[in-house]
């Protein structure tokens, strides 16, 4: 499939929530609320993406994740870079010995187009993304940890956070009935 995976997917919305907040450090338990990642698999992601110097984390108390460079900075190719094997795949029917004088019938194709794909994933920031009124829709990011709007904050003291709006709030508001 051409598509990148869903892994992917989920480390662009959990970073897309952490720019929401920047500098500051974000507890993955609430990135996992804001997005409706589970909680298990985004925190493998982002000690993935901590690893290849993406995010970085904190432990304790006012600890969390956070990105190591403004939104702005973190291209699409990065993030792919670090969570897919290979992508774009190098033949598009999926043959391993697609080179030299066993050239798949698509080759010369595939590799001009693989290079369009990469330049558009090098050039789409993570900033662009997350400033799309389209990706704010679908992923609920315009409720995602900005404090002005009710979303969650840095941790301050023992105090509660309300995390967003509630189910109901989300369901008038963006026909969303899951977290």
């Amino acid at each position: 499939m051409l598509a990148l995976s869903q892994t992917t997917g989920y480390a662009i919305l959990a970073l897309g929530c952490l720019s929401r907040n920047p500098g500051a450090f974000v507890l993955a338990k609430d990135i996992a609320k804001c997005t409706g990642i589970p909680w298990a698999y985004l925190s493998k992601v982002l000690h993935t993406l901590e690893k290849h110097g993406i995010v970085e984390s904190r432990r304790g108390y006012r600890g969390g994740f956070r990105l190591r460079r403004p939104a702005e900075q973190v291209s699409l190719e990065d993030i792919a870079a670090v969570l897919e094997r290979q992508w774009p795949p190098q033949c598009l029917l999926g043959f391993q010995d697609c080179q030299g004088e066993r050239n798949c019938p698509f080759h010369e194709f595939w590799q001009r187009e693989r290079e369009v794909i990469r330049e558009k994933l090098r050039s789409t920031t993570l900033g662009d993304l997350t400033a799309s009124p389209l990706m704010i829709d679908q992923v609920r990011l315009a409720w995602c940890g900005s404090g002005r709007d009710g979303a969650a904050q840095p941790r301050r003291g023992g105090r509660k956070q309300k995390l967003g709006p509630s189910k109901s709030e989300r369901s008038k508001s963006d026909g969303c009935n899951s977290a």
